[in-house]
């Protein structure tokens, strides 16, 4: 293995991988909100709140744990 080479290539494929998989979650979630997850603002219950406010939750939990500041 030459100097050039990183000796983690497999883990760095793995990293890209991933981060490629979560761009596209990421793609789909935001497709999902704009079309405000499929709902029609008549037909919004509480059920629909509590769904949004648990969607938020996760994703504040994903933020706590990457220490990333909300915008």
């Amino acid at each position: 293995m030459d100097k050039t080479t990183p000796k983690n290539d497999k883990a760095i494929q793995a990293f890209l991988t991933r981060i490629s998989t979560a761009r596209s979650i990421l793609s789909t979630l935001e497709s999902y909100l704009d079309d405000h997850m499929g709902i029609s603002p008549e037909d919004v219950t509480w059920a629909h709140a509590g769904d949004a406010g648990r969607l938020a939750e996760k994703l504040e939990d994903i933020f706590e744990t990457f220490q990333l500041v909300k915008k």
